[in-house]
């Protein structure tokens, strides 16, 4: 498998896995009686990612490499690659549940 086939093999389990995470992480701010902490959300919203591309490389008995110049002038980690190819769309999850807990705690302090 080349690298293209592997980042939207990739791309397509992230999306899947990482909107059932930011779905799950909505409904555990819905049910909150409390002030919701956006550091705990941003926090698992930088792990989470990590975690399913380190689940993926496992899966897919990938080693985790470096990739770019032989020379050293570019060069990222094939995690860190992956992670990066799919930006986008995390940022529009995660704006998606910060909305959420805002709201949420716009809505608290109104009761």
């Amino acid at each position: 498998m080349n690298l293209n086939e592997l980042k939207q093999k990739f791309q397509s389990i992230f999306n899947l896995k990482y909107t059932d995470f930011i779905i799950k992480q909505i409904e555990e701010v819905k049910q909150s009686n409390f002030l919701v902490d956006f550091s705990k959300y941003t926090s698992n919203t930088v792990t989470e990612p990590k975690k399913i591309v380190q689940d993926f490389l496992k899966e897919e008995k990938i080693n985790d490499q470096m990739l770019g110049s032989f020379e050293g002038d570019f060069r990222l980690s094939l995690s860190y690659l992956l992670e990066l190819d799919n930006l986008d769309e995390r940022r529009t999850l995660d704006a998606k549940l910060f909305n959420e807990i805002f709201q949420h705690n716009l809505d608290f302090k109104e009761k």
